[in-house]
């Protein structure tokens, strides 16, 4: 027995496993969670036991250092930003937003401090700022590899897009956009970057998708919805330490604010993440200048937790159908949901040399309310946000329970005003 008991102590949790949790933990979760402040969980590897064998003279690993919590703060003065440069707090970025009436920075705290104890300090700092975590937000898309359908003639949209009215300008918040793919020549877009010069802007596969399912030109390899119609991108993602694209609150947040300080009239939000307290501030800003949000569901899945932005009062939510209206399995539900649209199986333009593909996700039914929205506003500049998104519910296509409810919202969408 003694024996059996130090072989069973002396045992170590693997090497391989540990890196794993180490450096995938996204892996497990829902697309659109993140860990608050940009933080990269980590892993204990036992080789902190309590036991007192003197004979394992072998060296002993430390755990690996946390990473240093970043939070995103809104405050009126700069001034308010010298409190805490000297207190444990540096200055990693910041910006004049007068959409919030002052300035948005990203702040890091110490490394090796929680973020709760950094929060706490930070809050004792700069009681009357708004501040969060710098939450971490994804794209909503997956490639698909099997057959595609109509999804334009699935929402009553004109294939030619003659018929539809000229589009108000539409702002998109995404990855970068490749203006020299074939689907996007002759487009009109301006491209935005809102990224500070230490970051390394995410690839241009996601947005070049939206772009071009919202603009993209007739006769190309991936029609769009409204071609020529006016785009200004802010290209807010950025790519991570583990590779992947990803935006955090700070980002999106002077996104939202270049796009508005630019007049556009409908910007598309197709990515998902936890809720934040500056992010939310910013989104009840916009929608008081009148400028309609449409926001990406998420693809948590229909018992996840709401995502956002699509959750906050004043966006509109859209989830994904087939070709069939039956909902994306995937798809985020909850009494937030506005819309559904076509979302699975579609046709996109194409990265890495492909002129198109198949994809999946909410990402790409939002662009379909966004089109809609713009197409009304172009129709009449003078009606209210609210006023056109009562027109696009009553006219949608009712589905699940009747009237609205937690997986369709208020129905499918049909795009008045855009028919054949």
């Amino acid at each position: 027995m003694p024996l059996l008991t130090t072989l069973l102590r002396r045992l170590r949790l693997p090497a391989c496993a540990i890196a794993l949790a180490v450096l995938a933990p996204s892996l497990a979760a829902p697309l659109g969670d993140a860990t608050p402040g940009g933080a990269v969980a980590w892993a204990d590897d036992d080789d902190d036991d309590d036991d007192d064998d003197d004979d394992d003279d072998r060296p002993r690993r430390r755990p690996p250092a946390r990473v240093a919590p970043e939070f995103v703060v809104s405050v009126p003065l700069a001034a308010d930003l010298q409190r805490v440069v000297g207190r444990g707090f540096s200055v990693q970025a910041r910006a004049d937003l007068p959409l919030l009436g002052g300035i948005v920075a990203r702040l890091r705290g110490r490394p090796g401090e929680s973020a709760a104890g950094a929060r706490n300090r930070l809050r004792r700092l700069l009681p009357g700022a708004v501040l969060d975590d710098n939450h971490l937000y994804r794209p909503n898309a997956f490639a698909c590899d099997e057959a595609g359908c109509d999804a334009f003639e699935m929402v009553g949209w004109a294939t030619s897009g003659t018929t539809c009215p000229a589009a108000a300008p539409i702002g998109l918040v995404d990855t970068a956009v490749d203006p020299g793919h074939p689907a996007l020549a002759g487009a009109t877009i301006e491209r935005l970057s809102v990224l500070g010069p230490d970051r390394r802007p995410a690839a241009a596969t996601h947005g070049t998708a939206v772009a071009a399912l919202i603009a993209g030109r007739p006769d190309g390899p991936a029609p769009g919805l409204l071609p020529g119609a006016p785009l200004l991108v802010a290209e807010a993602f950025h790519r991570g330490a583990a590779g992947d694209d990803t935006a955090d609150a700070f980002d999106v947040t002077r996104a939202l604010g270049a796009l508005v300080g630019r007049g556009v009239a409908v910007i598309n939000l197709s990515f998902a993440g936890p809720p934040n307290a500056v992010m939310e501030r910013a989104v009840a800003a916009v929608r008081a200048r009148d400028v309609a949000m449409v926001a990406a569901a998420g693809n948590g899945g229909p018992r996840a937790a709401p995502l956002y932005p699509a959750a906050y009062p004043g966006v509109v939510a859209v989830t994904a159908v087939d070709s069939a209206g039956r909902v994306y399995p995937r798809a985020n539900a909850g009494p937030h949901i506005d819309l559904a649209a076509p979302g699975v199986r579609l046709w996109t333009a194409g990265s890495g040399g492909r002129p198109g593909m198949l994809r999946s996700g909410t990402s790409f039914a939002a662009p379909f309310v966004t089109a809609s929205l713009a197409a009304l506003r172009g129709a009449a500049p003078e009606a209210g946000i609210g006023l056109l998104l009562d027109r696009l519910t009553a006219t949608a296509e009712d589905r699940g329970t009747p009237g609205r409810d937690a997986v369709y919202g208020w129905g499918i969408l049909r795009a008045p005003g855009c028919g054949g």
